[in-house]
């Protein structure tokens, strides 16, 4: 659908992006029905807490693991957004400069630039509140040992 809004709107640049889209949703695709390559195993003796944990837990490791292709795309974007918007303003004379390169270059190399230090930080906090969440869910599992010894 991209693909097609950007011929219909002339905005090119969405080309890159609905092929981005697909790389990531790819990726995500690669990884959920691999889940071995985040080093999750099933377990039979999982309660249905541990369940719930371990689905937030995927989330969040798929979350991080995605960060370095993620980074890589949006440089490629920004490029490419670059590259158009200034064959943009060299094909085309009405063309003004600063809608033409603004549209998705800069803004792609800004979120890039972001996205490796708030991507890891949330990942850090998100994967430290699984730990403790767990932490938390073996209380109990613990103190029926103690009440039982």
């Amino acid at each position: 659908y991209l693909i097609y809004a950007a011929f219909e709107s002339k905005l090119y640049f969405m080309i890159f992006v609905g092929i981005a889209v697909f790389v990531v949703c790819g990726y995500l695709t690669l990884v959920a029905l691999n889940p071995e390559f985040l080093n999750i195993h099933p377990d039979e003796e999982a309660t249905s807490a541990d369940d719930a944990m371990a689905l937030y837990a995927f989330g969040v490791k798929v979350y991080i693991s995605a960060i370095p292709m993620l980074y890589g795309i949006l440089v490629v974007l920004g490029c490419a957004g670059l590259m158009l918007g200034m064959l943009q303003v060299s094909m085309e004379a009405e063309a003004v400069w600063v809608t033409a390169v603004h549209v998705g270059g800069l803004a792609a190399f800004h979120v890039a630039l972001g996205l490796p230090f708030v991507g890891y930080m949330l990942g850090i906090s998100a994967l430290l509140s699984v730990f403790m969440i767990q932490a938390i869910l073996s209380i109990p599992g613990k103190l029926d040992k103690l009440n039982k010894s």
